[in-house]
């Protein structure tokens, strides 16, 4: 008998803990459970980290205004006089470095639902066109400045906690390409050598030039490609939009 009082004593210990963790991991709801639910529970989420987009402002049929949780959910009460006569309830997430993210779900079955009902939001990306420069004497006498085929790594940490790691190359005159940027900090190494990168606003490009070693030539430091004491410079610029081609006038 107490054999029997202690496993039943266990399995309800066990049953308690097993609720705690399904509450600590966040509010759900399984599909098909019977029972007409009064609220429907939805999570915004990053689509390349999968975390949760906090402080976002959601729009619901185009009337009601809510706000992300700090886990990214929001909750939609079924019973609000906005949905009053909706078949249809549909959800649109907006924030800043965001492209809008939404949902729309069907309110004839909201028992068939299954929740949290997830929104993944896409980052608007940055770029950054770099070129790497500096000049020396090689074992010869010649004079270099060109940088062909070489080695970009790029590590950083995104606002929204995505790690970035990028391995390339440059091109033979030591032009390349940052794609896929999020707001963050980024470190970018070339030669050993390292600079700090912040990109601060999404959806925009970044030019600068990389000076790897100090020139020994008079007329590269006053031709501008190496902006004053600083070996590193960043102007952000807009992307060029898409128009005509101009047509060739004809001789």
């Amino acid at each position: 008998m107490k054999k029997r009082i202690l496993s039943i004593s266990y399995l309800a210990v066990a049953c308690l803990v097993s609720s705690l963790i399904l509450l600590a991991a966040g509010p759900s709801c399984a599909a098909g459970s019977g029972t007409t639910p009064k609220n429907i529970i939805f999570k915004a989420i990053d689509e390349d980290s999968s975390r949760p987009v906090y402080g976002a402002a959601v729009g619901i049929n185009g009337k009601m205004i809510l706000v992300t949780s700090a886990a990214g959910y929001f909750t939609v009460d079924l019973n609000s006089p906005a949905l009053k006569g909706e078949k249809e309830l549909r959800a649109v997430v907006s924030r800043d470095g965001y492209v809008d993210g939404s949902i729309s779900v069907s309110l004839e079955k909201p028992d068939k639902i299954m929740q949290p009902v997830r929104i993944r939001m896409k980052q608007k990306m940055s770029v950054i066109e770099g070129k790497i420069v500096g000049c020396w004497l090689d074992s010869e006498g010649h004079h270099n400045d060109r940088y062909s085929n070489e080695e970009i790594k790029v590590v950083g940490q995104a606002v929204s906690m995505q790690t970035v790691m990028q391995k390339f190359e440059a091109d033979r005159q030591g032009n390349f390409v940052i794609l896929n940027l999020p707001v963050g900090t980024y470190e970018i190494e070339i030669r050993h050598k390292k600079w700090t990168v912040p990109v601060e606003k999404p959806d925009q490009i970044l030019v600068g030039y990389f000076a790897v070693r100090s020139c020994n030539r008079q007329e590269y430091h006053s031709g501008g490609k190496v902006p004053m004491s600083l070996d590193f410079k960043l102007d952000p610029k807009e992307k060029p939009a898409a128009g005509p081609k101009e047509k060739k006038k004809d001789k």
